[in-house]
């Protein structure tokens, strides 16, 4: 079994179905390993290893939802707007902005992180993975997003100040060593910001399996191929279809993105 992310669940499900979880073989998870996964699997867990791993993360707090409004309240003291997000959620799923002006409606129960505001100018991330020789960097990229949600990603990385690449990297070789320490095997990732004064800032660590993993692996078999490949079916409006660039160069990925545009438009017209 390939489960996206180590989940007790899953892994009981395995145990019932009398199947190894991969890559994990007959020896099977050990009970430390879940527990590292689902903690950093969480914004106050990947938070709180930051501070010992020496990675930057974003000025703000965690709480219960029945002190959100009070610690809300609390930050805007000091800072002009704030960002909401729930404790464990993905794909910019139950995050809200809140001002002075609009401290907002607060949601009693779950976990929450309440963060700085930061004036993003780019939002990236790095991908590696655990082998049983050891932590190794797979990939980063740049992230397009609306609303807080990635809707594609650009690989490799360009168009960024030497030292984000190079903090990237960094963090991702200490946070797989620390994976490897506990036991875990399997693909990681952070995602991060830069501001606009070019600081690079962790917003969270993906102990999973993420909505880049499976393209990258659709990529890497077809490396030696410049194309388009759409890849599942359309998504939930109805309207969007994902779709995969496989280029030599970003020059290269521009123009077959660009005659893709051009034809979907060109179908769309009575």
């Amino acid at each position: 079994m390939l489960p996206i992310a180590l989940d007790v669940p899953a892994v009981e499900l395995a145990a019932r179905l009398g199947v190894p979880v991969a890559p994990y073989g007959p020896c099977g998870v050990a009970p430390g390993t879940q527990d590292i996964t689902y903690r950093l699997n969480t914004k106050s867990g990947s938070r709180a290893l930051a501070a010992d791993l020496d990675i930057r993360v974003p000025l703000g707090l965690c709480c219960e939802g029945g002190e959100l409004g009070t610690m809300v309240a609390a930050m805007l003291v000091g800072h002009e707007r704030l960002v909401v997000k729930a404790n464990r959620a993905a794909g910019g799923y139950r995050l809200c902005r809140v001002t002075r002006a609009d401290p907002g409606p607060h949601p009693q129960s779950g976990q929450w992180v309440v963060e700085q505001y930061l004036g993003v100018v780019r939002s990236v991330s790095v991908q590696g993975e655990v082998l049983e020789s050891g932590p190794r960097l797979a990939f980063s990229g740049g992230m397009r997003t609306a609303d807080a949600a990635c809707t594609g990603y650009d690989s490799p990385l360009t168009a960024c100040p030497d030292g984000v690449g190079k903090d990237l990297d960094r963090w991702a070789s200490v946070l797989g060593r620390h994976l490897a320490a506990h036991g875990y095997r399997g693909t990681f990732g952070i995602d991060a910001v830069m501001d606009s004064q070019c600081r690079l800032l962790a917003t969270e660590s993906n102990v999973r399996r993420t909505a880049t993993t499976t393209p990258h692996a659709m990529v890497d078999r077809l490396r030696r191929t410049a194309g388009l490949v759409l890849y599942r079916e359309p998504a939930h409006d109805e309207r969007s279809i994902p779709y995969a660039v496989l280029a030599p160069d970003p020059r290269r990925a521009a123009e077959l993105e660009a005659r893709l545009r051009d034809v979907m438009q060109s179908d769309a017209r009575p």
